[in-house]
């Protein structure tokens, strides 16, 4: 499995700052975000952005293996509350600081040798962390989910 992780983590940062700290704390894997996917598409410097990001991407060696994107009101029943239903299943912060059982859910990946990203949303790290933690916390996660996704 190879370790990834939303860039909403770092959605105090620019794309290009973010990018550039998940690459110096050695993430290869990432999933964007509706934060800097909006950064890099709104305005009129978006073709410029674009073309940036995409450079550094290819120079870091990080690749973007899905985006979170937003799903529209108009497509999803106002009654439907399945969105509620799953964050409910998610602890939304580093594993084991909330109340998953991580071994099983790893096991059960490698069981049937499931070899895709392994990605965490993590928005419950960032709500009262200070700016200059982020970067430390990126480099912890990153070891973390190392340490995870090498046992059993």
């Amino acid at each position: 499995m190879k370790p990834s992780i939303w860039t909403s983590f770092l959605a105090r940062f620019n794309p290009l700052e973010a990018l550039n700290i998940f690459a110096e704390s050695g993430f290869r894997y990432l999933e964007l975000s509706t934060e800097h996917m909006v950064m890099l598409t709104d305005g009129k410097d978006r073709f410029r952005m674009l073309d940036a990001f995409g450079d550094a991407l290819h120079k870091k060696g990080i690749r973007i293996g899905q985006c979170h994107a937003p799903i529209l009101s108009t497509i999803v029943s106002k009654k439907t509350s399945f969105r509620n239903r799953i964050v409910d299943l998610v602890d939304c912060v580093f594993p084991y600081s909330g109340t998953m059982e991580w071994e099983p859910i790893v096991k059960s990946f490698k069981d049937i040798k499931y070899r895709g990203l392994f990605n965490l949303e993590v928005p419950g790290e960032t709500k009262r962390c200070p700016p200059g933690l982020l970067k430390p916390k990126t480099v912890f996660v990153l070891n973390l989910l190392n340490f995870m996704l090498k046992q059993n």
